[in-house]
């Protein structure tokens, strides 16, 4: 990764994380041939809404990154964050479920000279 660093735009340097947007700007630029495929996959993050559920207080540390999201996070920020969640932008809700949209996509590069 560290090496793609110069490869990524200026505004972008703040984090660690790439996403596969990233990742094909540099393969372009760098004109190397690759394929990508989207996956898709929905977790079920019904637990979470669930006052005491300990699936659910893990689950929430896991989705927000932070050991002890629930403990430790202000409750009107939980509130907001929890709200987020399970929005449009990041959840649906089928079945009675509320399922977490986290889908990934693959990449696949081709090796140079090897078509």
């Amino acid at each position: 990764m560290k090496k793609m660093n110069r490869y990524v735009p200026d505004g972008d340097q703040q984090t660690p994380y790439r996403t596969t947007a990233h990742i094909k700007e540099v393969l372009d630029k760098l004109q190397l041939k690759y394929t990508s495929d989207r996956l898709q996959v929905n977790t079920d993050i019904t637990e979470c809404f669930v006052p005491g559920s300990e699936t659910g207080i893990l689950l929430l540390d896991f989705l927000t990154h932070t050991p002890n999201f629930t403990d430790t996070v202000e409750p009107r920020d939980r509130k907001e964050i929890t709200a987020y969640i399970r929005g449009p932008d990041c959840s649906v809700e089928r079945e009675g479920k509320i399922l977490f949209n986290n889908d990934s996509e693959i990449i696949v590069v081709q090796k140079p000279g090897h078509d």
